[in-house]
């Protein structure tokens, strides 16, 4: 690569811009003028025609170059581009890769964040009365997930200093079924903490240096959701949903690195203890950015996971397997698993990293969703989906119940797909898609779902569309 002007022999440091052009280059200063007049020589255009282009018209600006005293037409590639525009580029490009690569200016300063008095914090209860409203059954997790939540507030508040003790985080590990609520309760927590909580998904990330999402962006999704404030961003709770798709694929040793696997939950580990990172508050991060220091050491953590196939594992394990012949054990259908029923050591068996599990102190099970909850899910949170239905209805001038025997059974069907609150969408969606098709067109304006009444004025419309 050539880093000095053909032309004026002026070396890159000496100039604003230096074109490389194949084998060839060329400075701004040459560039300006076909006639210009360097300390070494003077050059015109039969000098420079082992540069220029044969062809008439700039490929950037859509001018015709001929004879012009100012511009050249040079070859860049299978395209001709004229001096003008090649300088305008160069100045824009650097004027980008400049403000790209200034330093992310934090508001550490300025921070948003206050420290609040004790009777300025909400108490577990009045945590778990919030999230009552929102999340149904599963008790004994909202009770703990409640007072880690308080604990990071005594913390964060700077309210434990009088102690001689210091008290460490105690991050969580939360599992559960699908559809038994994990996300939605954290997604709740966000709205009562003032403090910013990111849920993001374990399956994106990869080690550093392969294709995916360093680990270490998560710490910029917390800068990005702290609006740059690195202090707040401090003190705020990280939820990594799906981390049981980062256990290890196999307990045999591989000549291969599990870059999306072991190697993430790896990098997690120093993060997790209270390490200091380099953040740019950019989701994506710039090859020439420089950013702020962002410490981890009061950041609270969540795994969080359903650990599918753990429960068959657990079973084979801690009762000894399958036993056939004499005496041996029979189950019964009553013998069901229970989540809460699980130790530290069974995630170490699942493929979790030993240590990692060591940083999780506080571990929450969530229990599938009976059908009488699913039922209750379906009615009475803030945001249930039949709470939707019927805001929708109303906006058609219709007034909407639903039956007893309808959301039995809706649950029931849910039930069936083992996806938890997860499948009631999608069953109710197609119990109601014939109601929603003919609602503005329905003749009654006060229905109930599921009766009798409705599924004959609807099937009087379908008569008429055959």
């Amino acid at each position: 690569m050539n880093h000095q002007c053909t032309l004026c022999k002026r070396n890159k440091n000496d100039t604003e811009h230096l074109f490389e052009l194949e084998d060839e280059a060329i400075c701004d200063i040459c560039l300006i003028d076909i006639n210009i007049e360097c300390e070494n020589a003077q050059y015109n255009r039969t000098e420079l025609k082992h540069l220029l282009s044969t062809s008439t018209h700039c490929s950037g600006c859509g001018d015709s170059i001929i004879d012009d005293s100012q511009r050249l037409l040079l070859n860049i590639g299978k395209t001709a581009v004229c001096t003008g525009c090649l300088i305008n580029t160069e100045a824009l490009l650097e004027e980008e890769l400049k403000e790209e690569a200034e330093p992310f200016e934090s508001q550490n300063s300025v921070s948003k964040f206050k420290n609040k008095k004790l009777e300025e914090l909400l108490t577990p209860r009045q945590i778990h009365k919030e999230l009552d409203k929102h999340i149904i059954g599963q008790v004994s997790a909202k009770k703990a997930v409640a007072v880690a939540a308080y604990n990071h507030s005594l913390r964060i508040n700077n309210l434990l200093e009088d102690t001689d003790v210091e008290v460490k985080k105690s991050n969580m590990l939360v599992f559960g079924p699908t559809g038994s609520g994990k996300t939605h309760i954290f997604e709740t927590l966000s709205k009562l903490l003032e403090v910013p909580i990111v849920i993001t998904d374990a399956t994106s990330k990869t080690a550093a240096g392969y294709v995916g999402e360093d680990i270490t962006s998560i710490l910029n999704e917390l800068v990005a959701k702290a609006d740059g404030d690195i202090q707040l961003a401090e003190k705020g709770i990280i939820v990594i949903d799906e981390s049981d798709k980062l256990s290890k694929k196999s307990d045999n040793p591989s000549i291969t690195r599990d870059v999306s696997g072991e190697d993430v939950q790896t990098g997690l580990l120093k993060m997790m203890e209270g390490h200091t990172y380099e953040v740019t508050g950019e989701l994506r991060k710039h090859p020439n950015s420089k950013g702020s220091k962002l410490d981890t050491k009061n950041v609270l953590f969540v795994l969080a996971g359903s650990f599918h196939g753990i429960e068959s594992m657990v079973m084979a394990n801690r009762e000894g397997g399958n036993k056939i012949g004499f005496g041996a054990d029979i189950k019964c259908e009553e013998d069901t698993f229970k989540y809460s029923s699980l130790k530290s050591s069974d995630f170490i068996k699942f493929g979790m990293v030993p240590e990692l599990i060591g940083r999780v102190p506080v571990l929450v099970p969530l229990e599938e969703l009976s059908i009488e909850q699913l039922r209750q899910v379906l009615t009475d949170p803030q945001n249930a989906i039949t709470k939707q239905y019927e805001a929708i209805l109303k906006s058609m001038g219709i007034k909407t119940d639903f039956s007893s025997d309808f959301l039995t059974s809706v649950a029931k069907n849910a039930k069936k797909l083992k996806l938890g609150a997860r499948g009631l969408r999608g069953v109710i969606e197609g119990e109601l898609s014939n109601v929603m098709y003919f609602g503005p067109e329905l003749p009654s304006k006060t229905i109930t779902i599921g009766s009798d009444k409705l599924s004959k004025e609807i099937k009087e419309l379908q008569s008429n569309d055959i």
